[in-house]
């Protein structure tokens, strides 16, 4: 008897199968796939389920989104923010959504798309310390952003959370 295992992504919905229809040793067989994409909620949930403290959770609309990037050409398709406990939220604002106290997820349609706006947010950090810093987490369409308050030590354990995905760093031109 032969068998075979799959895993997928926790944070992606849909069905699968894999089959083969051979009676002695498959030489090959078919995977189909059926996956939703995932979403900013579906990426949080998945964070939260390895016993992340996320707390405060705030899922944008195109109305709500603070950049006005949300379903928009070359913007996002979902984002979400939220506070972990560990930073001092005392001085927050009457707007809680700044990765400043936390961090969030961004999810584009695209990888490509993930390394613009990673790209561009660098930048930003590097060209200012008014809005602060952050880290950034890049696996596949997925961009989580975690606040720079925290170590490089704790910001990687939210990396890791993520499927061991590694610290964004842009490549120089």
């Amino acid at each position: 008897a032969y068998s075979v295992s799959a895993t997928s992504q926790q944070f992606f919905s849909g069905a699968w199968s894999l089959s083969d229809n051979a009676t002695t040793k498959p030489t090959k067989c078919a995977l189909t796939l059926d996956f939703a994409p995932p979403t900013a909620s579906s990426v949080t949930a998945y964070l939260q389920a390895k016993g992340l403290p996320i707390t405060g959770l705030i899922v944008y609309n195109a109305s709500t989104d603070p950049n006005h990037l949300l379903g928009r050409p070359t913007g996002y398709l979902s984002k979400d923010a939220w506070q972990d406990p560990r930073i001092d939220q005392s001085y927050q604002p009457s707007a809680p959504g700044g990765i400043q106290w936390g961090g969030g997820i961004e999810v584009f349609s695209t990888a490509q798309a993930v390394q613009e706006r990673a790209s561009y947010i660098s930048g930003i950090d590097q060209a200012s310390s008014l809005f602060g810093s952050e880290y950034d987490f890049l696996l596949g369409p997925i961009l989580m952003r975690i606040s720079g308050t925290f170590t490089p030590t704790t910001a990687q354990t939210y990396g890791t959370a993520l499927t061991g995905s590694t610290l964004y760093v842009p490549q120089p031109p």
